[in-house]
């Protein structure tokens, strides 16, 4: 049976052995009425949480949130949404409080309409300011001469986010992701670099201690690393194009990101997606 929803990860957080991986679901305004119908035997109670994208609170009816929001309730699962944090280099000094302004119109109406939030993820707010990883015609709308590259001042731009969005969700906690593959760590290369530019966005080793040095100095701060290693980067299954990272123990680098973010008390959540078994079937998933 192939998964009902958008797409399923596992995250894996300090596990110890024999331990499970904890299983959260991703839905889709489109998919979200598949969380009330039965589920595989055991997978229901597998399930640790609910997370959604800021793109679906802000594009959704008043009527389809209310209706995710019942279900998500019914669930009595914790929710996590995932934003961007710095959106638009073109912003300056301002792009911490401005992101924070737009984003906060769809968690707004996620709550008015009944829903939950927890926690949230800001996906790679350092390569957003940065001006890099977007599509084209996205990429198309920035200036590059405005890119923000001082990790310092990424930092501060981070915090002013933070302190905007708990405001109005002062119980609310903050997670860090960061799709790792696209960066390079301690002088080695990314793994989706090219000859051209073998750390792809950059040193993330430099970056995540500077950025963390700013933001964890005083509250409020980021609860957790949330790293994005698909699964077939990680096991080597899918290998590298980069001739610069042949023969890196991806599994080892990973091992290093998470210790460096727990020495700046982070505890550290993996998520591994499947695009080879996904594509496949739910058993090779």
């Amino acid at each position: 049976m192939r998964c009902p929803l958008s797409f399923l990860f596992l995250t894996a957080s300090l596990l110890t052995a024999g331990e499970a991986p904890r299983v959260w679901v991703c839905p889709t305004i489109a998919t979200a009425n598949q969380l009330a119908q039965p589920w595989p035997a055991g997978v229901r109670a597998s399930l640790h949480g609910i997370k959604l994208y800021i793109g679906t609170l802000t594009r959704s009816s008043d009527a389809e949130l209310a209706a995710l929001a019942a279900r998500v309730r019914d669930d009595r699962l914790p929710v996590t949404v995932e934003v961007g944090g710095l959106l638009n280099q073109d912003w300056g000094d301002q792009i911490g409080e401005r992101s924070a302004e737009i984003e906060a119109k769809g968690l707004r109406r996620w709550l008015a309409a009944g829903g939950r939030v927890d926690a949230l993820d800001l996906d790679g707010p350092e390569r957003r300011a940065m001006g890099l990883g977007f599509k084209p015609e996205e990429a198309a709308k920035r200036d590059p001469a405005k890119a923000i590259t001082d990790p310092t001042v990424i930092g501060r731009e981070i915090d002013d986010y933070l302190t905007a969005i708990r405001t109005f969700l002062p119980e609310v906690r903050f997670n860090l992701l960061v799709n790792f593959p696209n960066w390079g760590w301690k002088g080695g290369p990314a793994f989706t670099g090219n000859p051209k530019k073998p750390q792809n966005f950059g040193e993330y080793h430099t970056m995540l201690t500077a950025v963390l040095d700013v933001v964890q100095r005083d509250g409020p701060r980021f609860a957790a690393l949330t790293i994005d290693s698909p699964h077939g980067y990680t096991a080597g299954s899918k290998p590298s194009r980069n001739p610069a990272a042949k023969g890196i123990d991806w599994v080892a680098r990973l091992a290093d990101l998470a210790a460096t973010a727990r020495e700046h008390r982070l505890t550290v959540g993996l998520i591994l997606n499947c695009e080879e078994g996904g594509k496949t079937s739910d058993q090779a998933f």
